[in-house]
């Protein structure tokens, strides 16, 4: 079959059938079983071949122009699964693979919105459900078992530019999800800028243990190195939080030259990779290291850059970027030709405010506009641009840009609909993000929805958040400010997460003086007069299915009084709960991290066996009850329809140390 690679395709479908056709033993993708061990290779032929095959199934049971959801761990399923939908005409929607029971709330959420009837699955997450529908009424159905000869159905689909091609639901971190419907358009024109700007090139390898079913892990790590003619490595998220050194032996050992990670992923890397693992690393290779999906910051790219030296990293290879999932995925990136913004990535923004004006924030480049990307900073409640240096809302418009939200008439006008009032140009994307350009560098402020108000000034929760993490170094992993209105006024309110390996642990004395440090360090930095700094356990704070803050829940959380781990509060009144209500609320919390899972994903009336432990496990989890603290609990009252709150009273009526609740 003769194929002209050089004339772009219409659609995906078509991508992927030119390269299948000219290079069939091109091998796409590398599976890693846990991060480590090569489990599988994919080449272009393969997956062109087995997609048919899905596709042929999908067709004989309707599902053309209908939504599919997708709900594969990282592995071949996922990307034949994908294509199959393509190939079929079908909506794939990927989800998270429901590995975990704390998934299945969003997944149903998904699926009822999509009206999705069919999810594609693998017998590893099919297993994983354990008769646990979640009120999900899919037919599931585990790809590998669809039979071969489903092939002779298939049909090609008529897929033109502006089909939808995917519905990528949004994390959710300042509202619902949303699915957003990008078309096969808009994923190729975005792909065409991520190349462009990064200059990559078949000869690339990319290495990746982002989740495929968001837009990072799907458009980075899978349909980039198609679209390219490149080679993946890919692992597992599980693969690098258990052990994040495998991440960068990848990196080093097939000699990878692009990656793709949020920002707490590279801090990640350089606290808990060690000096012996750092000296068998080879990362001389890597030439674009993208860093976004989340707030970037100075700090982290700076500690990276000097740990990884050693190791052959280059600073100059790390590309902070900005983009969403309305846009498809990236909107701005700092490549090559941008000029550095004075230090290598950091810039000294403009006084925010008169009332923070003892202040300016260290803020990193995000670069320049992708090609095609016309991006503009406007004063969102006038709707006209504000002057070159002062912060506004960013406004996006261009091909990347997404059609719009699925079955959201209202939203996406909102979103989506966006004129400048001046000059009348549009229509625009607001972003709902704020921000900054100088000499033609993209700087990101933070979130309009985050804003907080007082006393008539603007305050930024990045800002908060940054001021006292540096200032509680090595005592506090993580920090969320936030506004929030109780019954009497409005409170400004300071979580912090406090670090595990804190050499003063849940020391309430030691985490009073932190809580106050932090309240006197906000005063005298900005001027801001918190009314509550709340320190909380280790990994306590919920976040999205990406790692994301979640700021609005976590007001709702303090407004409720529902807030997870408390170890100290400095307005202790604001969470009123009683003795025995705290020891339930350690109970939950100690059982949390026993099955390695988050305090907010526990309800009490939910049955222990939900909880996926076998019969081993229970035991050896009522041993450590009784061994750490002398409880003892028999297993006879774990009965398959015993509910959490049962085991939690058990707890809360044995003798239980007064020093319990400063456990962790």
């Amino acid at each position: 079959m003769q194929t002209n690679l050089l004339t772009p395709a219409i659609n995906l479908v078509e991508m992927l059938q030119r390269y299948s056709a000219a290079r069939p033993y091109q091998t796409a993708f590398i599976f890693l079983q846990n991060g480590e061990t090569e489990q599988s290779r994919l080449t272009l032929g393969d997956i062109d071949r087995q997609a048919r095959i899905v596709a042929g199934w999908l067709q004989q049971q309707q599902a053309v122009q209908q939504p599919v959801l997708l709900a594969c761990p990282t592995s071949p399923e996922f990307v034949t699964g994908f294509f199959g939908c393509l190939y079929a005409g079908a909506i794939p929607v990927p989800i998270p693979p429901l590995t975990r029971p704390r998934w299945l709330p969003r997944v149903a959420a998904i699926s009822a919105h999509t009206g999705a009837s069919i999810a594609l699955t693998s017998a590893a997450a099919l297993k994983s459900l354990s008769g646990q529908s979640g009120g999900l009424t899919v037919r599931w159905q585990q790809i590998d078992a669809i039979p071969p000869d489903s092939r002779a159905a298939w049909t090609p689909s008529p897929t033109g530019p502006d089909t939808i091609a995917l519905l990528q639901y949004t994390s959710g971190s300042t509202g619902q999800p949303k699915g957003i419907r990008l078309s096969h358009a808009n994923l190729l024109a975005n792909l065409a800028q991520i190349s462009a700007a990064c200059r990559l090139s078949s000869a690339d390898i990319g290495v990746f243990w982002l989740p495929l079913y968001h837009d990072l892990g799907l458009i980075g790590s899978l349909l980039s190195p198609i679209y390219l003619t490149a080679t993946a490595v890919l692992m597992s998220p599980a693969a690098f939080t258990e052990r994040p050194a495998r991440w960068l032996e990848a990196m080093s050992r097939y000699q990878g030259t692009i990656s793709a990670a949020p920002d707490f992923a590279y801090a990640f890397c350089t606290d808990r990779i060690t000096a012996v693992e750092r000296a068998r690393l080879d990362l001389s290779s890597w030439r674009v290291a993208l860093c976004g999906g989340e707030p970037v910051r100075a700090t982290t790219l700076e500690r990276f850059a000097h740990t990884f030296a050693a190791s052959g990293f280059r600073a100059a290879s790390l590309r902070p970027a900005y983009g969403l999932a309305e846009a498809t995925l990236i909107v701005s990136v700092h490549q090559e030709s941008d000029p550095e913004p004075g230090t290598r990535h950091i810039c000294l923004t403009p006084k925010r405010s008169p009332a923070n004006a003892a202040a300016e924030s260290i803020l990193v480049s995000c670069g320049t506009p992708v090609a095609g990307v016309d991006i503009r900073l406007v004063d969102p409640s006038t709707a006209t641009p504000v002057p070159e240096g002062q912060i506004g809302e960013i406004w996006v418009r261009g091909p990347n840009v997404a059609q719009g939200y699925w079955q959201e008439t209202a939203a996406t006008a909102t979103t989506f609909e966006a004129f400048l009032c001046n000059t009348g140009e549009g229509p625009f994307l607001r972003t709902g993000d704020l921000g900054c350009f100088q000499a033609g560098q993209l700087f990101i402020a933070g979130r309009l929805k985050n804003l907080i108000l007082a006393g008539g000034e603007n305050y930024y929760p990045e800002d908060i958040e940054n001021i006292v993490l540096q200032a509680t170094s090595g005592a506090m992993a993580l920090a969320a400010a936030f506004a929030v209105d109780t019954d009497d006024r409005q409170r400004i309110v300071l979580l912090l997460e406090r670090h595990r390996d804190w050499q003063h642990g849940s020391d309430p004395v030691a985490l009073a003086g932190l809580a106050q440090h932090a309240r006197q360090t906000v005063r005298r930095t900005i001027g801001l007069d918190l009314d509550d700094v709340v320190v909380l356990r280790p990994a306590a704070l919920p976040r999205t299915s990406s790692g994301k803050l979640q700021h609005r829940h976590y007001a709702d959380l303090y407004r409720a009084h529902a807030l997870p781990g408390i170890e100290y509060s400095l307005t202790p009144s604001a969470h009123p709960p009683t003795a025995s209500q705290g020891t339930q609320v350690w109970a939950l919390g100690w059982l949390a991290e026993q099955i390695n899972t988050d305090i907010t994903q526990l309800d009490v009336q939910q049955p222990f066996s939900s909880l996926g432990l076998g019969s081993l496990q229970t035991a050896l989890l009522l041993a450590r009850l009784h061994t750490q603290f002398g409880i003892v609990v028999s297993p006879a009252a774990l009965h398959p329809e015993a509910s959490l709150g049962e085991l939690v009273a058990l707890i809360s009526a044995a003798s239980v140390p007064s020093n319990l609740d400063q456990r962790t």
